[in-house]
């Protein structure tokens, strides 16, 4: 698990990196658009004519931001880092990833609350079989002077009214004076 997460971090801050890296790029880029913005309108431009050669001072500023930004998006798509970190493929891993770690963690705590229920749920069991009202032999013990059926109907009020905590003799008492 811990290693998982280190390697999580690791991941988030190798992001973080291209992130900031792509941040930078593009504040560059504004700055060149800038500079060729005033740089076209500084120079008065000729007027393209069909025989003319395409030099610097006769293409147009629209041409060239364009392929600046085409060449930068070949240059980001051709990184290896980028591409490969930003893939289908390693989103997919990494969503999985996600879902094993979440699914690890809900099946510990779902083990951990069916132990705790379960040891309560025994001392449960064992607080009710002291006092005798686990079953109508238990019962029958301690009341053998009622018959089947009021032993049966003690048995089930004792288990419905008389609290799990209540002393033994405490119990017996409450459930035999009822009958008196």
């Amino acid at each position: 698990m811990a290693k998982s997460n280190e390697q999580l971090e690791d991941i988030l801050d190798d992001l973080s990196v291209i992130k900031n890296n792509n941040v930078a790029t593009e504040q560059r880029l504004g700055n060149i658009e800038n500079l060729l913005a005033k740089l076209a309108t500084k120079e008065e431009v000729a007027p393209i004519t069909p025989l003319a050669s395409t030099s610097a001072a006769s293409i147009p500023y629209d041409e060239i931001k364009n392929a600046v930004h085409e060449e930068m998006d070949c240059y980001f798509n051709a990184m290896s880092d980028s591409a490969e970190l930003l893939s289908d493929k390693t989103l997919k891993r990494l969503g999985t990833i996600f879902i094993e770690l979440y699914v690890e963690e809900i099946e510990k705590y779902l083990e951990k609350d069916e132990k705790e229920r379960e040891c309560k749920r025994n001392v449960y069991l064992q607080k009710r079989k002291a006092q005798g009202l686990m079953t109508i032999e238990q019962v029958a013990e301690w009341a053998p002077q009622y018959s089947l059926e009021i032993q049966r109907t003690i048995r089930y009020i004792g288990m419905k009214i008389i609290d799990e905590n209540e002393s033994v003799e405490k119990a017996h008492a409450i459930l035999k004076v009822w009958r008196v």
